[in-house]
């Protein structure tokens, strides 16, 4: 039992719950959903290792999902019990590492740095390299016909234990509850299962050594690939090669979808399609949302469609003076005095931060363009200076909507003043929740004022009189913030260029940190984000990514500024006076690396959305809100809707 000790042991299945808690999902045949585990999270860990190292352990039936697939037909994926989720992805953790060396560089689906995209940038590779005639083709039925003995024979030949091939081929064969139906399977990789990518990959890599071995150019992303060759007369040969790689593993081509073409007609191969020396964007790749956990149904919503893709922006902080971000293949490594400090597959990064004497390769800055991962790059200080981004920049048909509706006084005063609206009444429900838990505050003259700078603005004649408007409630919010402060921190109002006390200092950083996640959103959506509503343009300002600022200010910003001042987690003595005249009150380095580290978490906080399948996070909300932008942009919806705390 020592080697299933080592592999369900108490820590790894803890790595293996946050993994399957951040993947999410609805639970499985016996009910139990993620958030009833995670109310017993220490019981049933230490019960599932018991019944894991002890060999008592037995898989609940899984059950039977099906979604639709591109071409009009079903997929069926199987939902796992949580328990049983958790068990397989700490298998999972001790597999990865073991059988990962094993892979050939060909295979690019499911493993660590790799995605599409890099697939589709290998093909183009290939075409510049003049390897112009193609075999494009798919494996027939792939992961319902994996063969349980070959897959066997190939983990024993992998060096993996024979009590760990046991485990694997039990929940292998476990039953399926479809329908009324609930039968063992005896053959394939049920899709859904966390252990199912990496023994697909497994299971094909003799394929992937026989065709590079026999001198194809193969680029293969789970059961599609595609053989890029010199002549015309190689393709038929590449296919011929291909079904006798595929006989011993008992796997057949899929004649449908199988074909020998070139570049000059054109096809297509993960979703994108290569015409010529062009590829057209690609689509997300079903297996790649196929072996997550679908979420519980919920049903479907009346919004209207944007037509553009989610998306969600993690960030890579950078303040460690000295530190040097360089790439290494599809990585980005952080590293200072030769220590590696950072290794992070790029798939993990959307936008990275850099403060202060931070070194960037050049390597590195085309590998960040080339991704559409935007750098931003500021002082040591947190003074924004610029960002390296890619030029493409918005899309002509929203671009040009935009001036469009600068041009149209009263959709653009509709839409500023819903803007201000959504600010204030944010700012006013802050102020109210702090008041109901400390009466003392006195806030009711405060929110008066306020309620009447509210109400004038749905009604301001003109973007100048709302400017005021909004002016004057800001006034009014922040007497009544400084009531509510009852830290060690100082402040009386509010001061920007500089800030001359701690809480200005963090306001005003917390709002820069903000400012360029939406400007990062909005350009990732296709829309200049210097093109404003509510604030003029020009002076090389994200004057629309300030707009969107406004509502958010008062429920990520000052609601985090207000916490940890309260708490006591900033004391004056975090800060410091830089030099100049007034001098700038500023963070010292550890405590920004704190104050960071809070509004990373303030970020990951969850909300109501009106268009949200359930509690949203901040940056859930930021990209909803610049999809509700975006459509009123276009004129798909009549109104913009500002995003309201309830």
């Amino acid at each position: 039992m020592g080697l299933l000790n080592e592999l369900f042991s108490l820590d790894r299945l803890e790595e293996a719950w946050g993994r399957v808690q951040e993947n999410g999902g609805a639970g499985g045949v016996d009910g139990v959903s993620l958030a009833h585990f995670e109310a017993g999270l220490s019981q049933e860990l230490a019960a599932l290792a018991h019944d894991l190292t002890q060999g008592v352990c037995r898989p609940l039936p899984y059950r039977a999902v099906y979604v639709p697939k591109p071409d009009g037909g079903r997929r069926r994926l199987v939902i796992a019990a949580v328990r049983d989720r958790v068990a397989m992805t700490a298998a999972v953790l001790w597999l990865q590492p073991r059988l990962e060396p094993l892979f050939h560089p060909c295979s690019f689906a499911y493993r660590p740095g790799r995605g599409v995209h890099d697939a589709l940038a290998k093909v183009a590779e290939y075409r510049d390299r003049g390897l112009v005639h193609v075999l494009r083709a798919d494996i027939e039925s792939f992961f319902d016909t994996v063969d349980h003995e070959v897959l066997a024979s190939l983990l024993g030949t992998a060096g993996i234990d024979d009590a760990v091939i046991a485990l694997l081929r039990q929940w292998l064969v476990c039953a399926v509850a479809d329908g009324e139906v609930c039968a063992p399977a005896t053959i394939g990789l049920p899709q859904g299962l966390p252990i199912a990518p990496l023994l697909a990959n497994l299971y094909l890599t003799p394929f992937d050594r026989a065709m590079i071995d026999g001198g194809w150019k193969l680029t293969r992303y789970a059961d599609d690939f595609v053989v890029c060759c010199a002549a015309p007369e190689d393709p038929p040969r590449a296919l011929l090669s291909a079904m006798q790689a595929l006989a011993p593993l008992k796997l057949r081509l899929k004649d449908s979808k199988t074909e020998t073409t070139s570049f000059d007609p054109g096809f297509s191969f993960l979703g994108a399609g290569f015409v010529g020396d062009d590829i057209l964007p690609a689509t997300p790749h079903p297996y790649e949302e196929a072996f997550a956990p679908p979420p519980a149904f919920v049903p479907p919503r009346d919004v209207p469609p944007s037509g553009v893709p989610s998306v969600r922006l993690r960030t890579l902080y950078v303040q460690q003076q000295g530190a040097y971000v360089g790439r290494h293949g599809g990585r980005l490594v952080v590293s200072r005095e030769g220590q590696t400090l950072l290794d992070l597959p790029a798939h993990q990064i959307d936008q990275v931060f850099l403060f202060g004497r931070v070194h960037i390769s050049s390597a590195a800055m085309a590998f960040c363009l080339m991704r559409r991962m935007p750098v931003h790059i500021f002082s040591g200080t947190g003074r924004y200076h610029g960002a390296l981004l890619a030029v493409d920049g918005a899309e002509f048909h929203v671009e040009r909507a935009q001036y469009r509706l600068l041009d149209d006084a009263p959709r653009r005063l509709a839409a500023a003043s819903a803007m201000v609206h959504g600010k204030i009444a944010n700012s006013m429900a802050l102020l109210r929740r702090h008041e109901r838990n400390h009466p003392d505050t006195k806030l009711a003259e405060v929110l008066a004022r306020m309620e009447d700078c509210r109400t004038r603005a749905e009604t301001a004649a003109d973007m100048d009189t709302l400017r005021g408007l909004e002016g004057a409630a800001a006034a009014a919010h922040f007497e009544g913030f400084a009531r509510c402060l009852r830290g060690a921190c100082a402040f009386s109002h509010r001061n920007r260029h500089p800030p001359l006390d701690p809480v200005n200092s963090l306001l005003s950083f917390g709002y820069t940190l903000l400012l360029y996640q939406i400007q990062s959103c909005l350009a990732a959506r296709g829309i200049d984000p210097a093109v404003g509503i509510f604030h003029e343009s020009g002076r090389g300002h994200p004057a629309l990514a300030s707009d969107l600022v406004e509502e958010l200010r008062a429920p990520v910003v000052d609601s985090l500024v207000l916490a940890v001042v309260n708490r006591r987690q900033f004391v004056p003595d975090d800060f410091y006076r830089a030099p100049g005249e007034p001098q700038p009150c500023l963070l010292k380095d550890e405590p920004r690396g704190r104050y960071l580290q809070a509004f990373e978490e303030k970020l990951a906080e969850t909300v109501p959305h009106p268009e949200a399948n359930g509690p949203a996070d901040w940056r859930h909300v930021i990209e909803l809100q610049t999809g509700r932008l975006r459509r009123y942009i276009l004129g798909e919806s009549a109104a913009y809707a500002p995003f309201m705390m309830e």
